[in-house]
């Protein structure tokens, strides 16, 4: 083993001096920029909280407005239903009424050939 003298562990004294005088301050330095960048992340994070609680805010506004348009929907529907619903009943009795009107023609017909001997309304046109 090395003998241990006075020169030598000044000299080591000396570099770990060096070490710790050059080295220390760029640490200290590297420490205070990772300090600001854990300061901007957690500004960062402050600010990512107050969008997601907007963004819910909004999501549940939302949701609420949808529920309201289906229900006007829903009524919407129901009323157009209806509404088609008489409407058809409105053309099945305009088709009945329709082919009672022809049948009477017919029979009106058929009653002025026997009377006059001709139909009248073909006689006027």
């Amino acid at each position: 083993m090395a003998e241990i003298t006075l020169e030598k562990t000044y000299a080591l004294l000396e570099k770990l001096a060096e070490y710790v005088m050059t080295e220390i301050p760029a640490i200290k330095q590297d420490i205070a920029i990772i300090k600001q960048d854990v300061a901007g992340l957690k500004q960062d994070v402050k600010e990512l909280k107050i969008s997601y609680f907007n963004l819910s805010t909004d999501h549940n506004s939302l949701a609420q407005r949808v529920t309201r348009l289906e229900e006007k929907m829903d009524y919407v529907i129901n009323a157009l239903d209806a509404q088609t619903k008489k409407i058809d009943d409105m053309l099945i009795e305009q088709k009945a009424q329709l082919y009672t009107l022809d049948v009477y023609n017919q029979r009106i017909g058929d009653l002025e050939e026997k009377v006059f001997g001709y139909r009248v309304r073909d006689k006027e046109d």
